[in-house]
């Protein structure tokens, strides 16, 4: 029932999508519209943790925000907390209930910044592989990522090669599974 709190958020996510919707099919016209706007990378990163606040506490997750310094990403802000928010709430889906769950947010160069997103979930071989290979050519050639359960690993994945950025999701040394973001920093 609605007493349900992953319900009840679920819900409420598609009341505003529902609204969102007039507004987005009259700005994007059957074409990605991408945005530029700045801002600060810790309110991205906030934005997007809190808005997955309820499934952290509903798994009971232990999480921690590591950042090293708050510089300025450009870019389709709305999208990018969009995919860091798929890959945070997927990062609490896979996750034993009552484990940890990292945020690290660092520069890579003059021009790269990484916030990549560390759990304990399992994520098979296949969609690994899959993504690393990337969308295949053929739409209807049968693949683990167009399931409906993962489809969303490969639209992150496309939406920041669009966005000049970058996702990949791969396995650690230590079996920790690596959700790993590369934005464009402001020169």
């Amino acid at each position: 029932g609605a007493s349900n709190p992953r319900q009840q958020m679920l819900s409420q996510q598609m009341d505003e999508l529902i609204c969102r919707i007039p507004t987005l099919s009259e700005k994007e016209q059957w074409s990605l519209d991408v945005g530029e706007q700045e801002t600060p990378l810790i309110s991205l990163v906030k934005r997007a943790t809190t808005k997955a606040n309820e499934l952290i506490q509903s798994k009971q997750l232990w999480s921690k925000v590591h950042c090293e310094s708050n510089l300025t990403i450009k870019g389709d802000i709305v999208k990018i907390e969009f995919v860091l928010y798929e890959l945070l709430a997927q990062a609490c889906e896979r996750s034993p209930v009552g484990d940890r769950i990292d945020i690290w947010c660092r520069q890579i160069d003059a021009q790269w910044l990484e916030v990549s997103i560390t759990d304990e979930g399992d994520v098979s071989s296949e969609i690994l592989q899959e993504l690393e290979e990337g969308r295949p050519i053929d739409l209807l050639s049968p693949s683990t990522l167009q399931r409906p359960e993962n489809s969303h690993l490969w639209v992150c994945q496309a939406l920041m090669q669009t966005l000049n950025g970058e996702f990949t999701l791969s396995k650690m040394d230590d079996g920790r599974t690596l959700s790993r973001v590369m934005l464009p920093l402001i020169a």
